[in-house]
């Protein structure tokens, strides 16, 4: 009978360091406009507990009009350009869609939520202004994965 903790500390060791066990947000380099910053999760993605998606402060080199919105949506398999005079810089691109919506940050998800293992994508998007005209600006996207 003495082995029974060892085998559930052993038991609880192998699940926690098991892949998918844990609430998965991953950057996704190279999206977004050349030097903005992706958005913020503050607490687990999870279909059990609170968790917050933000935009964050706003950067003093963004010139956004108003504040930034979130895009929620599907993953697109690869980053679609988005070209001055729409976008703001060369750089610019789209990671979501279908945009199952656009939100005010933050976006609070309460429980009971998404179903464990929905991904889907996010970016921060504004209208700015860099005194050529309005353009958009959008953040480096993430891919969240939401667990139990």
């Amino acid at each position: 009978m003495k082995t029974f903790p060892f085998v559930a500390l052993l038991a609880g060791l192998v699940l926690s360091l098991a892949p998918g066990a844990r609430a998965q947000v991953t950057a996704m380099p190279g999206t977004g406009c050349p030097g903005v910053a992706p958005p913020n999760v503050v607490g687990p993605p999870s279909h059990s507990s609170t968790f917050q998606i933000d935009c964050g402060p706003a950067d003093s080199d963004t010139l956004c009009l108003q504040p930034p919105v979130l895009l929620v949506g599907g993953c697109l398999p690869g980053a679609l350009p988005i070209l001055p005079p729409l976008g703001c810089d060369p750089g610019c691109s789209l990671v979501v869609s279908p945009v199952y919506g656009t939100f005010a940050s933050p976006l609070v998800l309460v429980p009971p939520s998404l179903p464990s293992g929905f991904t889907f994508c996010v970016q921060c998007g504004c209208i700015a202004d860099y005194g050529v005209g309005a353009c958009i600006e959008l953040s480096e996207g993430i891919t969240i994965t939401m667990m139990p």
